[in-house]
């Protein structure tokens, strides 16, 4: 156990959140987790700007009368500040 808990330490310190000062053209990501499953979509606007666009599948157990499912699609802009001096700090 405490080698694994070494590996993800030290993966940690050696990976690179922004390899460029700008965002990436198109980010497609897949999470399934307990409560759910959703598919999203990150397209870059500007150099700065970006839009995520994500549709999932909520799920909830509700005492008495069973799974719930709903539908769940959300789009949201996301502004990083300062990317590109960021990246010049390394």
């Amino acid at each position: 156990m405490k080698f694994f808990f070494m590996i993800i330490f030290l993966v940690s310190f050696s990976s690179n959140g922004q390899n460029t000062g700008n965002l990436e053209k198109s980010i497609f990501n897949f999470q399934l987790g307990t409560v759910g499953a959703w598919v999203s979509n990150e397209l870059k606007i500007l150099n700065n700007l970006a839009l995520r666009t994500e549709i999932g599948l909520y799920t909830e157990i509700v005492s008495g009368n069973g799974l719930f499912i709903a539908p769940e699609i959300t789009f949201e802009p996301r502004w990083y500040y300062n990317i590109g001096k960021r990246f010049n700090k390394k």
